[in-house]
This record gives structure tokens, C-alpha cells and sequence, in this order.
């Protein structure tokens, strides 16, 4: 009886095996000894569906093998690298890794990981030395769909052996991989390789008559089209905030993101990120939001850093003066952040906090001076609004603002500034796991109904934790071409983290496009759902054009509550939208 190998699974199993055997005896002929280098290699992590774990072993295989042969290093065998694992999925820290390469005798030790993003993947793998003052290099390539894993792990190598081990590649087999450092070509062709649909396991519905290419949104209006996405190299720390300005000056994008204790600004080069400055907080200050924005008006965007220790704020602002950054805002006693005014503009304010309570009421705008600031203005809104959790809007178009706003049950609201209540949603929004406070105890709030949708209690209320946690941003855009604004929420879904206290682990996320219907916030557009946490967001007008706008979506791979302590796999996720125009005219959802 024959039996037919005709699962796709199987085959690329078999293909990577066959091929690994392969190599590894082209990996026996003999080198100059001179040039041979020594490399371990560790397990790969998956960020993948369970039905992709086959995968590990092979793609960690693989790349050994292929290392041996195109670039004649001498593999260190795998059993011995396990069995100085201690926790073998681990992120390793630089320091770690070259200790672990000088136990083992190695010149070099890799790490990588697979990343799968609805069918596309990306292999990223980071290479550090055995000398502990030697920088990692970080390796990136990617394979739009499964059956593209094997050239994607041949690019990877070819480029690891031409920048590691000084091996001339072949062009074709070196073009689809890039190192993150030093700063990527103007030609990245990996990218180009991972557009692809936006990933969703179950699709909520088809919109009639939707153009091909437009599936990373569900449209319920006339609204936006997006063409796909892409995504950036992967990064070794948990995001806690983002935000994305011109920092440089150059008329580009630049991403600036945060962990609890350092901020990375980086350029977008062809949908790739290279690091040019790094700020580290002291040890008492934990970062929970950044702005960035240019409020001097010099053409560079300041970085605004709201950190605090258990009790207080202890916040920053940067900016780069040509070769690094420097101070405009030295270690202010308030939480701050940018606020969009409808018809001023941007500005900063900011929000008391003590050991009374972690946030006083009242949020004032801040005016500079020198490496300081002074409260210049109340902002008229209810007291039980906190800095973190609303965005101005003229939704309804009355020429007055509204305050849209996240509560703390995660439930997206709408009031006027004298407390009027117009709305508060059934459904929940935002949801993150960074806070600020840690064992002190909130003003706590009384006759509270989270479900009531006329009850201010039940928009300030404050929770029985000893943290407050920041929801996601809100984005204000006109997105569907009525000449009203919009609101762009995100929604980190998880039934767990909204009923146990302090538990936040959110394994899947959307964002969603809302317009005020007369009566709520009605839904124009959603993404589909994205496996992975959303920390943060920005939506921002293409520079240069009418009705185009770029999606940034940072995306915690590894989530869970000790994520934040131990370090995790972060990315960026890119949408190129096209916004609905003018009434009266077309767009491509409209058809």
C-alpha cells in the first residue's frame, strides 16, 4: 500500500529535513582553519499557532547548517548549548549571552524567533559576540507565506555569514535579509515580501463588493481603504507606550517607544527601524505614556516623558539637537502629556499627583520656562477626568468640544465639560497593563454603576486596586470625508483583566474607527483581530497628500503578567490608509 505525503506540513517538514542533511554534509569539507569561527546556535521561539511547533527544531537546525556551510563556521552541538539553558526561552541580555558563548567555547551565539502574522511570517535572529563589549547585531527576513520559510532561513544566514563571519554572498541569496544595524540601505525588499492581509482567525464578515487587497478591515460606512500591512523587525523589550513625530528634523517619520526604564527613538527607513538616540530614566522613575510633538516650532518634535515612581511624577522632555538629545524639561514634579485642542492645537498639559492621592484633580495647561514649568490654565472638565484617559473632540459639529474618554472599567464615554453625559458604551475599550502607583491605595469614588450609561460615577470610577492603569490612546481624525471628527480607539481584548484585580493579560487586539451618530459613537471600520497586545497606537496624515494616512500599531508578542519584568517580543505593525474624501465623492469601500 502507497501512501502520499500531500499535507503542506508535512512537506515543508520533509524539505527542511532533507535539506538540512544535505548541507550538513556539505558542511564537512575542510576549511582554513584559520577562518573558521565557532557559533551556538539556541531554540528558536515561536510566536506562532501551535501547528507551526514542528518548525522550531528545523528552522534552529537549518540555520546551523547553513551557517557551517556558506559561511565555514563550526556549529557548537545543541545538546551541550541545552544543557546550560536554564530557561531556555528566555530573552537573553548581552551580558548573559557572552557568558553563555565563553562557557561553551563559542565566538558567537544566536538567538532567533519566528513570527507569524495571518500566514505571512518574519524570522528575526540576533547575534551576539563573546566579547561583552561587543554590540548584538539584530537579523531580520521574511516569507509571505509558509512554503517561503526555507529561502526566508537561507537570506538570514547568508546575511549572518557576509556581516558576522566576512563571507561574500550571492546577491540573489543575500537581498531578502537586512541587519538592523548599522543603518538599513534605501532598498529593503524583505518588507515588500510581507505585505500581506491583515491576520484574523475568524472573519466577522465580508463587505459586499470590497476591492481584493482590502481585507485588514471590516467597513460598516463609507470609510477608509488599506492596502495590507507591514511590519518591522522584531525588538527584545516590552513596549509600554509610542508615539511617532519627526524628532530629526528630516521630513520623515521617526518612532519613539518606551519601556518602564529606557526610550528608543528610531528613523522609518522603507519599513524598517534604526536606532539614532536611547534615553534611560533613573532607577526610581517608570515610564507609562510619551507624546511626541513639535510645540516650539522648530521643526523638530520634542519627546515628552510622563514617569513616576509608587507615589509621584518625575517627567522629562527631550529633544535632538543634531547628534543626541538633550534636556528641555528636567525631572518636573507632573504627569504630563500633548493635547490637541479642536481649532488651537497641540499643547501641554499636565495633572498633579502626591502621596494624598496619586492623581489631584484638576489638569492645567503647562507653560515652559527654562528646564520647567508653571500651570497656566485649568482645564474645564469634570474632576473625575484624569490626564491619561481622553481626547477633545467636536463630534456632534455644534462648534463646541466634547470630552471622549476611556474610563476606568474600560468603557468609552462621551460628556460635555459642565459633566453633561451624553454616552458611555456597553462594550470595552482600551485595556493595557502599565499603571502608575503600585501599593498605594486610590480616592475611591461612591454610588458607583459601571453599567449605567447616565451616571458620572460611572465614568469616574475609580476601581478598589493600588494602581491606576493608562488606557490607550485616543486618535481624533476625519476619517469617512463628513467633516466631523472621528474617534480611533483601541480594543485589547480579555474577559480575565476587567473582573480580577491587577490581572491584565490581553491576548488578541483590534482597532476600531467611531463616528457620533446623533445619539453614540457608531463604528465605521475595525481591523480585524490581531493576535497580540496593543500598548499603543498613532494615526497620522501622510505629509504631502489629501487623503492619506499611516497606521501605527506597536504589538507585545509575548504578553502575560510577568511580560513587563522579564522582558518580551515587541513589533510594528504599518497601515498605509487611503481616507475617505469629500461627500459626494467615491472612494475605493464605496464601490
Amino acid at each position: 500500500m502507497h501512501h502520499k505525503i500531500n499535507s503542506p506540513v508535512k512537506i515543508l517538514a520533509l524539505s527542511i529535513v532533507i535539506i538540512a542533511c544535505f548541507i550538513m554534509g556539505q558542511a564537512n569539507i575542510p576549511k582554513a582553519e584559520e577562518s573558521l569561527k565557532s557559533i551556538a546556535v539556541l531554540p528558536f521561539a515561536m510566536h506562532a499557532p501551535s501547528s507551526m511547533t514542528y518548525l522550531q527544531e528545523g528552522l534552529r537546525d537549518m540555520l546551523a547548517s547553513r551557517l557551517a556551510a556558506n559561511g565555514g563556521a563550526v556549529i557548537i552541538d545543541n545538546s551541550r548549548v541545552d544543557a546550560l539553558l536554564a530557561e531556555p526561552n528566555k530573552d537573553m541580555q548581552p551580558q548573559e549571552a557572552a557568558g553563555l558563548a565563553q562557557q561553551l567555547g563559542a565566538d558567537y551565539l544566536i538567538s532567533g524567533s519566528l513570527t507569524a502574522l495571518g500566514g505571512s511570517m518574519s524570522l528575526d535572529a540576533k547575534v551576539f559576540a563573546a566579547d561583552v563589549a561587543a554590540s548584538p547585531l539584530n537579523f531580520y527576513a521574511a516569507a509571505a507565506e509558509e512554503k517561503e520559510v526555507i529561502g526566508a532561513i537561507n537570506a538570514l544566514s547568508w546575511d549572518i555569514a557576509a556581516k558576522v563571519l566576512g563571507v561574500t554572498p550571492p546577491q540573489a541569496a543575500a537581498a531578502p535579509a537586512r541587519a538592523a544595524e548599522p543603518v538599513p540601505a534605501q532598498q529593503d525588499e524583505a518588507m515588500a515580501a510581507f505585505k500581506t492581509e491583515h491576520p484574523d482567525k475568524v472573519y466577522k464578515k465580508q463587505v459586499p463588493g470590497q476591492a481584493p487587497g482590502m481585507a485588514p478591515i471590516i467597513v460598516t460606512q463609507a470609510a477608509a481603504a488599506m492596502q495590507g500591512f507591514t511590519k518591522t523587525q522584531n525588538f527584545d523589550y516590552f513596549i509600554e507606550a509610542m508615539d511617532v513625530g519627526d524628532v530629526d528634523g528630516d521630513g520623515g517619520f521617526d518612532v519613539v517607544m518606551a519601556d518602564r526604564r529606557k526610550v528608543y527613538v528610531y528613523s522609518l527607513v522603507n519599513n524598517r527601524l534604526a536606532e539614532f538616540a536611547l534615553i534611560e530614566m533613573p532607577a526610581r522613575s517608570k515610564i507609562h505614556a510619551i507624546s511626541v510633538a513639535d510645540l516650539d516650532g522648530n521643526g523638530r518634535a520634542e519627546i515628552y516623558i510622563s514617569a513616576a515612581d509608587d507615589y509621584k511624577p518625575h517627567s522629562w522632555a527631550y529633544q535632538w539637537n543634531g547628534s543626541s538629545m538633550e534636556i528641555i524639561l528636567n525631572n518636573i514634579p507632573w504627569y504630563i502629556r500633548v493635547l490637541d485642542i479642536p481649532g488651537e492645537g497641540q499643547v501641554l498639559v499636565g495633572q498633579r499627583g502626591g502621596q494624598s492621592s496619586l492623581l489631584l484633580a484638576g489638569i492645567f495647561r503647562l507653560m515652559k520656562t527654562d528646564t520647567t514649568v508653571q500651570p497656566e490654565q485649568r482645564l474645564a472638565m469634570p474632576d473625575y477626568v484624569n490626564l491619561f484617559e481622553f481626547a477633545l473632540a467636536d463630534v456632534n459639529q455644534d462648534g463646541a468640544h466634547e470630552i471622549i474618554g476611556i474610563n476606568r472599567a474600560d468603557r468609552l464615554y462621551v460628556v460635555r465639560p459642565d459633566a453633561t453625559v451624553l454616552w458611555v458604551s456597553d462594550d470595552y475599550y482600551g485595556g493595557t497593563s502599565r499603571y502608575i502607583g503600585e501599593d498605594y491605595d486610590l480616592v475611591g469614588r461612591t454610588g458607583i454603576d459601571i453599567n449605567s450609561s447616565h451616571s458620572s460615577d460611572a465614568i469616574g470610577r475609580e476601581g478598589t486596586g493600588k494602581r491606576l492603569y493608562i488606557p490607550t490612546r485616543l486618535v481624533v481624525m476625519d476619517v469617512n470625508g463628513d467633516g466631523r471628527d472621528d474617534v480611533i480607539v483601541t480594543k485589547n481584548l480579555s474577559y480575565a483583566s476587567r473582573h480580577v484585580e491587577n490581572y491584565k493579560r490581553f491576548t488578541s487586539s483590534e482597532i476600531h474607527a467611531m463616528s457620533w451618530n446623533g445619539i453614540a459613537l457608531g463604528q465605521i471600520w475595525q481591523t480585524k483581530k490581531i493576535d497580540g497586545y496593543i500598548p499603543d497606537f498613532q494615526f497620522l496624515p501622510q505629509p504631502g497628500t489629501e487623503n492619506r494616512a499611516k497606521l501605527f500599531v506597536s504589538l507585545v508578542l509575548s504578553t502575560g503578567w510577568t511580560s513587563s519584568l522579564t522582558g518580551g517580543e515587541s513589533t510594528i505593525l504599518l497601515y498605509d490608509v487611503e481616507l475617505a474624501q469629500e461627500k459626494g465623492v467615491e472612494t475605493p469601500a464605496q464601490n
